[in-house]
């Protein structure tokens, strides 16, 4: 794993972001309506971008897990973060580049059974 220093939004800068953020999200119509690829693109993106905003000083990657368990339960589906090792990385490298993340989601997203 690489030793990235990474700075998460700025507080100042949340409202905005947070707002943006959740308006895409409703503009995709949190994605009940896409397909596994698009899914899996979309996850990708949606998750990086709330990691980065990071709005909370403390929980924040409990709050997107629980977040997108919620959104995807809408499509009888969930992530299963059993690697946490490979999720960790994944999660910290995702600002410089998603193709961790995207294929730790490709690989541990399943149906709700």
């Amino acid at each position: 794993m690489k030793d990235y220093d990474f700075k998460f939004a700025h507080y100042p800068f949340l409202d905005n972001l947070l707002c943006d953020y959740f308006l895409k999200l409703k503009k995709d119509v949190y994605l009940i309506d896409c397909d596994y690829d698009k899914l899996i693109e979309k996850l990708t993106y949606f998750i990086t971008e709330l990691n980065i905003i990071h709005p909370f000083r403390e929980g924040n990657g409990r709050v997107i897990r629980e977040y997108f368990r919620i959104l995807l339960e809408r499509k009888n589906l969930f992530i299963d973060y059993s690697d946490k090792e490979k999720y960790l990385e994944a999660m910290i490298e995702s600002p410089y580049s998603m193709d961790k993340l995207k294929q730790f989601l490709s690989n541990n997203l399943r149906s709700i059974e």
